[in-house]
Parts: structure tokens; sequence; C-alpha cells
């Protein structure tokens, strides 16, 4: 399976910054090293999922470029059903 790295962009709509702790570490001493009021951030495991996704395989296609289209589609010049189908 695919073993790489995947950038995953995240959009904070809270007025809280999002502070994403490692297993292990002193919440409480990592925020009073760097003056952080807990009551202000939303902690996050490190280790919890933050997104989900799902790779797909995407065929290999020729594109061909035309002027203008055909007209005889069956379904002519009706519009989205007009060919009974």
């Amino acid at each position: 399976g695919f073993r790489g790295e995947l950038k995953v962009a995240l959009n904070n709509t809270s007025l809280k910054d999002i502070v994403f702790i490692k297993s292990g570490i002193n919440i409480q001493e990592t925020f009073r090293l760097h003056n952080i009021a807990e009551e202000k951030v939303t902690i996050y495991p490190q280790e919890k999922a933050i997104a989900q996704g799902m790779l797909l395989y995407a065929p290999h296609v020729e594109v061909e470029e035309v002027e203008e289209l055909d007209d005889n589609s069956q379904r002519g010049t009706s519009m989205l059903g007009a060919s009974g189908k």
C-alpha cells in the first residue's frame, strides 16, 4: 500500500487555536513554558485521525479537441431525458 506523505489542509472555524500534542508530553508544563492559557486552545492528540480519504485509480484517457460538436446525438435538440433512455 501507499506509504508516502499526504498533506491535509485544515480550516479552524473556532475562535480557539488548535494545539497538537504528542503522547507522553506534559501538557500543563508545555503550556507553562510557552505562556499559553489552556482554556484558550483546543488540545488535539497527535495520534487521533484528523482526516479520512480514499485513493482511487484514475485511468489515463486521450483527449481530442474539436472545433464544434456533432448535431447527430440521440437526444437531438431537446433537453435532458428527451432520448427516452
